[in-house]
């Protein structure tokens, strides 16, 4: 009878782990999911002040499970112009 409290106390161990673990792989799931999109609108709204031309991004592609990420299509374009400086 001595190793049922030890057992119950494993028990609700192991699902407070489980429960800790889940929550962070579903905040890190969304974060993945809005980060990008969120970061892509500031880079592109702010670029024209931040370094006096316009940038735009295809698509920002972040995997928190892995840490990589990848940005796509990036096109900077001349000051006050639609030509493309560079891509």
């Amino acid at each position: 009878m001595a190793e049922a409290p030890h057992k119950a106390r494993n028990r609700k161990r192991l699902r407070k782990l489980v429960i800790v673990l889940a929550t962070l792989a579903l905040v890190l799931g969304t974060l993945a999911f809005f980060l990008p999109y969120l970061l892509k609108r500031y880079i592109e709204g702010h670029s024209v002040e931040w370094i006096d031309r316009r940038v735009t991004i295809d698509a920002i592609i972040l995997n928190p499970f892995t840490f990589t990420y990848a940005v796509n299509g990036v096109k900077c374009f001349e000051p006050n112009s639609n030509e493309v400086f560079v891509s």
